[in-house]
């Protein structure tokens, strides 16, 4: 055992020792560390119940939304029916206008021939002659102003 080297073995030892110290010591800091920053039950909790709670948010902002859209689809199905019965109401006001002129045509008509109309069948005066008025007769003008002559007594 002559041979042995006691200081170089109590080196070896020493150096074991002091390399298994800082071992244990970087070790136990990194631990350390790596438990501050796994999360707690209790954060995990948390951050679960945030989690289902944007769920439900955003389910219920879908849900809104599409009533909007649904609203939306409605508001202008309801604007062309409105623009539909605006033109059917132009249309009948178009129609209605055309049957009072029609009319008021109609009644200035029937005012001038219960005016002038001579009911005797064999009269000379009569203006255009019996079986040859038309009302498409330019001649409303000229005829009146026959009838109004004979009235006055002026012919």
């Amino acid at each position: 055992m002559e041979g042995l080297n006691w200081g170089l073995i109590l080196n070896v030892i020493s150096s074991l020792i002091i390399a298994g110290v800082f071992g244990n010591i970087i070790f136990h800091r990194y631990r350390k560390k790596s438990e501050r920053l796994k999360p707690k039950r209790e954060d995990i909790d948390i951050a679960d119940i945030t989690r289902k709670s944007a769920e439900e948010a955003m389910e219920e902002v879908a849900k809104w939304h599409q009533k909007v859209n649904d609203l939306l689809d409605n508001s202008l199905e309801m604007k062309k029916e409105i623009n539909e019965l605006k033109y059917q109401v132009d249309e009948n006001n178009r129609k209605v206008t055309g049957i009072q002129s029609t009319l008021k045509r109609q009644i200035g008509k029937k005012k001038f021939a219960e005016k002038n109309i001579c009911l005797v069948t064999k009269c000379k005066l009569r203006e255009p002659p019996l079986g040859t008025f038309t009302s498409e007769d330019n001649g409303w003008g000229r005829k009146k102003q026959i009838a109004v002559k004979y009235e006055t007594g002026n012919i």
